[in-house]
C-alpha cells in the first residue's frame, strides 16, 4: 500500500469521504496518533463572573440602548 493518494475535490461529500480515508491511513500507518478520551468526562468549566454581575451587565447595556 505505498502508492500515493490521490487527492480530488470533485464535491463536497467526495470531499470529506476521502479526508477521513486520508486520516485513516495515516493512523494506520503509525504517522498520526489521535488523542485518547478522558474517563473523567468534560473539563470542569471555572465561572468568569458571578450571575448576578452578568445580569447587571446585561441589563445596563439594554438600557444604554
Amino acid at each position: 500500500m505505498n502508492e500515493p493518494i490521490e487527492k480530488r475535490t470533485t464535491g463536497t461529500w467526495q470531499a470529506l469521504v476521502l479526508a477521513d480515508a486520508n486520516l485513516a491511513e495515516l493512523v494506520r500507518k503509525g504517522w498520526l496518533t489521535l488523542p485518547t478520551l478522558s474517563a473523567e468526562g468534560a473539563p470542569p468549566s471555572l465561572p468568569v463572573a458571578k450571575l448576578d454581575e452578568l445580569l447587571a451587565e446585561l441589563r445596563d447595556d439594554r438600557d444604554a440602548r
